[in-house]
């Protein structure tokens, strides 16, 4: 039997919905906070992950699959490793089941936020894990990665599916993805310290699991792990 716990919903309006917010000092790495001690995936755990079919063709899957990698030997190969399995086609209706399939997937849904609860336009994504309860909930068995199919949020009125940079007020869908992934790695809620977070996003500062911000909108800041990132998921595992 398997039980699921919320992990994160990334970009929500107005406050961080369903998030666990800490404030650090910038140079702590207390895995403990953001990785529930007995809530991670077990040593060097392959998972296969899947594109559902919904998902649009061509470059949309293309950048989920690069920001899937980006968390790829972050923990100098002991944590998690997601190995993409190709296009799926779910028999659950309800992406938000996401205990119901038993294996790990990425989805798109519109209007995710109003299905969250928080409204129209409210989150880019939402990364929930399931947990095997035969063995106390303690390890990762999967995760179901969902992502709002048009990406208003903000300024934002879309994705930008490319490689390059963003065009003005388009989200960045290989961005979005890498912060989800950390989430799906087990990393519970989001930095907040304004040094790791500022309000104006710095390109050689701003960490892949900072909160919601809707600066973020027209940038690639988030494709690329930064030191916090890397030090707090290398200590986790």
């Amino acid at each position: 039997m398997k039980r699921s716990i919320v992990l994160a919903i990334v970009l929500a309006a107005g406050s961080l919905m369903m998030t666990l917010v800490a404030v650090l000092p910038a140079s702590a790495h207390p895995d403990g906070t953001f990785y529930s001690i007995g809530r991670k995936w077990p040593p060097n755990a392959n998972e296969t992950w899947y594109i559902d079919n919904n998902v649009p063709a061509g470059a949309f899957r293309d950048r989920i699959v690069n920001g899937v990698s980006a968390w790829d030997n972050g923990a100098g190969g002991a944590g998690p490793n997601f190995v993409y399995g190709g296009v799926t086609t779910s028999s659950v209706t309800d992406i938000l089941d996401f205990c119901e399939r038993g294996y790990s997937a990425v989805f798109v849904r519109e209007n995710l936020g109003s299905a969250l609860g928080g409204g129209p336009n409210s989150a880019l994504g939402f990364t929930p894990s399931c947990y095997n309860a035969s063995v106390g909930g303690t390890f990762a068995v999967s995760f179901t990665m969902n992502l709002e199919r048009t990406a208003e949020f903000g300024t934002g009125t879309g994705w930008y599916t490319g490689t390059g940079n963003p065009p003005e007020n388009r989200w960045d869908l290989w961005s979005i993805v890498a912060h989800e992934t950390g989430h799906a790695t087990g990393f519970i809620g989001h930095f907040a310290n304004a040094t790791l977070c500022p309000g104006t996003p710095q390109p050689a500062t701003t960490e892949t699991m900072c909160g919601g911000n809707p600066a973020l909108v027209d940038t690639i800041m988030l494709r690329t792990l930064e030191a916090h990132d890397l030090h707090t998921y290398a200590n986790a595992y």
